[in-house]
């Protein structure tokens, strides 16, 4: 396949809500992440679809990934034929933000879960410390409601990257992530297409 040098040079940006969005995105995504341009940014889900719904000529040709707690009621700010329309935008797998996926999911490992035994408990996250520093533990009380979960997470984020919780999680739940990831290769092709960008084959 001969690519042009418009093609190579061209690549989609991707909007996510936060830092916690686009690390939890790059494991989904990892091979890929060389297609995108990643924007380092924090925009709120309201403030993003505003910005969509007010400039479709930019937002229309960009990647858009949102947590997945955006509810239709919020989507529907952007009208549905417009969102056919342009079909660029994505809501991560699950139906929370990524900070509340990973405690859930921890939450649901038993003691004996392999996760535990195969480095975690080796750096002192073991069972017992999670159950009692959680981000509904006393250790969070100052912070508000909607943010225990994230600023828990930021506390640990090093800790699940060490003890390479997103790959046990990507294991436990491959429907949500072949899902997600097959949605990933038809949004971005579809915009590809229409911004000359370098399709993703396969």
């Amino acid at each position: 396949m001969i690519i042009s040098a418009v093609q190579n040079r061209n690549k989609i940006k991707l909007y996510s809500e936060d830092a916690e969005a686009r690390w939890f995105l790059k494991y989904l995504v990892r091979d890929f992440l060389s297609y995108v341009e990643l924007l380092d940014i924090t925009i709120g889900c309201d403030q993003l679809i505003n910005l969509y719904g007010a400039d479709l000529q930019y937002f229309g040709n960009t990647l858009i990934v949102l947590d997945g707690d955006v509810t239709e009621k919020q989507l529907n700010k952007i009208p549905k034929l417009t969102r056919d329309r342009f079909g660029n935008i994505l809501k991560l797998p699950g139906e929370k933000n990524p900070e509340e996926i990973l405690y859930e999911y921890l939450l649901s490992l038993s003691p004996d879960h392999d996760y535990w035994s195969s480095g975690a408990e080796q750096v002192g996250f073991t069972w017992d410390y999670f159950n009692e520093h959680g981000p509904k533990s006393d250790d969070y009380t100052q912070e508000k409601d909607r943010e225990k979960h994230k600023k828990w997470f930021i506390d640990h984020r090093q800790l699940f990257e060490s003890t390479k919780l997103m790959e046990f999680w990507l294991r436990d739940n491959p429907q949500l992530v072949q899902i997600f990831r097959e949605a990933f290769v038809v949004t971005y092709n579809r915009i590809a297409k229409r911004t000359m960008a370098m399709s993703i084959e396969g």
